[in-house]
């Protein structure tokens, strides 16, 4: 089966577990194109991406016949997910003279990284407390609810924390999950 258990883990916390870098790689991401966005250049960008696709494909394709299980695709988005946030952060340092790497800029990486490591703590909470994965409960209707249940509970930390550091790229996105929380309270 696609999930199933192994001595006292299971899958589902190892592949979460390999996903750790690739939530924190996409983050960066998200925070590092709009210095392109701000230029005009939205094509930079694209390629990266679309080179990191590429990229993730070959090593999923790689990691999916060596390690025979989810894990090995979650290792190759991360892998991917790292070699695309750190050739756009190249791309960009060369851009602005080697001026990219300032104290703005480290400051919200290590913001940034706060918010994932955090969010992936929560989420590999949210696995220990559940009851674990049986034989018997290996179904779409078992599994999915618990995969929902991590997820939003690793997003709900994630914007939390990026929230509480004063991450600009998140406020829009609480104000608009204010704003339909809370439009009939006034």
């Amino acid at each position: 089966s696609f999930i199933q258990m192994s001595g006292e883990r299971s899958i589902m916390i190892d592949v979460l577990a390999a996903f750790i870098l690739a939530i924190f790689c996409q983050s960066v991401f998200h925070i590092a194109s709009r210095a392109f966005y701000a230029h005009q250049d939205t094509k930079t960008p694209f390629f990266i991406s679309i080179f990191a696709v590429g990229l993730n494909i070959a090593l999923a394709i790689i990691a999916f016949h060596t390690y025979r299980s989810p894990v090995g695709l979650a290792y190759a988005m991360s892998i991917a997910s790292f070699i695309e946030v750190v050739i756009l952060l190249l791309i960009q340092n060369r851009r602005m003279k080697h001026k990219l790497f300032n104290r703005d800029f480290i400051l919200t990486f290590f913001k940034t990284a706060i918010a994932s490591v955090t969010a992936g703590f929560a989420s590999y909470f949210v696995i220990k407390i559940l009851p674990p994965l049986t034989r018997t409960s290996d179904t779409f209707l078992t599994i999915a609810p618990k995969f929902a249940l991590i997820a939003l509970v690793g997003l709900a930390v994630h914007f939390i924390v990026s929230y509480l550091l004063g991450i600009e790229e998140v406020k829009p996105a609480i104000q608009r999950i204010n704003k339909i929380v809370f439009r009939n309270t006034k």
